[in-house]
């Protein structure tokens, strides 16, 4: 658990350095380190679902029938 919170403080404060340029003083505090893990977990979930209902066949064999139909 404390290693989900240490990538997703590090994911989030490279987000927000890449897309601000800075990052301030308050986001390196713990409570951000709790928001962003359920976030990441919502966008994790959420690509999961839309994979699996897209590619039935799984993403790889999707691709192949996708290629060989005439």
């Amino acid at each position: 658990m404390f290693m989900a919170f240490v990538q997703s403080a590090t994911l989030a404060g490279a987000t927000k350095l890449l897309a601000l340029g800075l990052a301030s003083l308050p986001d390196v505090s713990w409570q951000m380190s709790g928001e962003v893990v359920p976030m990441t977990m919502l966008i994790m979930g959420s690509t999961f679902v839309v994979c699996v209902l897209l590619f039935r066949r799984g993403i790889v064999g999707e691709i192949g029938h996708r290629l060989t139909m005439p």
